[in-house]
């Protein structure tokens, strides 16, 4: 049986935007997941929507401000001298702290039947690491590694690396992840679809903060830190575009197999072992005598922005005024997506 699962891509601040969504998804809807995989923002995100902890992250996304999560450092030459980065995120790691509870950390690890996965990046080995609390976790990406969260300083300090922006935020050591640095999962994987699909997902609600529409935005960047902060907001899209392309791709191409061995197997009446052969190519020149063997179809809802009026701000500008209109425009999108509805168990 196919898994459900939530995947919320990175985007700092316009994290608002994904709770607004995740309002009407999981409050409205009542849709529950078996899996939630995030990164950046998103890798906040997700373990308390795993936990039911809605309430917190509307309270969080609605109230936080820029100094609640960074703290810039005094002198900026001796910071880029004798720091990783620009900013202090002590803020921010207090607010994990107060968020990610024991208590709530227990309640994940103890979780046989959800699993949660957190993107980060080594900065020595340049592997995309998922941080997670799954008992059968696998990836078919052989530059990527998996590593199990035991216990909840390994979870905080996956969670803050996943948040941290390089330059803009210092690199992370995370204990039981070999004493080496690691930074925002955006660097490589900013929408984790793959992850969600390599564990059994086969319905995917993923929501990214990048808009559809791109537009000639009226703002001028006067210094080298904005500038660069723009730069890293336009390659986190393409990487997050890249994300979405190849995950449609797999959807698309295993449900085409998938209603093409039904049609086949129906037109010559054909056994599942006949259907299977047929399908088999033995060839020294495959890698793979069947790549579908293992793919069944998966279907993607995406609930993304339409044009940077529903996203504005920088990804580092927390303004509680601007996030709670990015919560009305994310439960707004949910609703056209997936329609009004009325609330189910599911």
């Amino acid at each position: 049986m196919g898994k459900r699962a939530l995947v919320i891509s990175g985007g700092g601040a316009k994290g608002a935007y994904a709770v607004g969504a995740l309002k009407h998804i999981v409050n409205t809807l009542g849709i529950t997941f078996d899996l939630a995989a995030g990164t950046s923002t998103g890798g906040l995100i997700v373990p308390l929507v795993l936990l039911g902890e809605m309430d917190v992250l509307e309270h969080v996304y609605s109230n936080v401000k820029t100094k609640d999560i960074l703290k810039p450092r005094r002198y900026l030459f001796n910071a880029l001298a004798k720091a990783t980065a620009l900013n202090s995120v002590e803020p921010l790691a207090k607010q994990i702290r107060n968020a990610v509870t024991q208590e709530r950390v227990d309640r994940l690890l103890a979780m046989t039947d959800k699993e949660l996965f957190i993107t980060t990046v080594n900065v020595q080995s340049q592997r995309t690491v998922y941080f997670h609390t799954s008992d059968t976790a696998k990836t078919t990406n052989p530059e990527a590694q998996l590593i199990r969260m035991t216990d909840r300083e390994s979870m905080l300090r996956a969670i803050l690396a996943t948040a941290c922006i390089p330059f803009f935020m210092p690199a992370i050591d995370i204990p039981g992840g070999s004493d080496q640095q690691y930074l925002d999962g955006g660097v490589r994987d900013v929408t984790p679809v793959q992850i969600a699909i390599d564990n059994g997902a086969t319905e995917i609600y993923c929501i990214v903060m990048t808009p559809t529409e791109k537009k000639v935005i009226d703002v001028r960047y006067k210094t080298a830190v904005d500038i660069l902060q723009r730069t890293t907001d336009l390659f986190s899209s393409e990487v997050m575009l890249n994300d979405i392309q190849q995950a449609n791709r797999h959807s698309e191409d295993s449900m085409y197999v998938e209603a093409l061995r039904k049609k086949v197997q129906g037109r010559f009446n054909l056994s599942d072992q006949e259907l299977d052969d047929l399908f088999t190519i033995n060839d020294p020149a495959l890698p793979n005598p069947n790549p579908f063997a293992d793919r069944p179809g998966v279907k993607i809802i995406t609930i993304r922005p339409e044009t940077e009026d529903d996203v504005p701000g920088k990804t580092l500008d927390f303004d509680p005024t601007r996030m709670r209109k990015m919560i009305k425009a994310g439960h707004k999108k949910a609703i056209e997506v997936l329609g009004p509805g009325e609330r189910h168990p599911v």
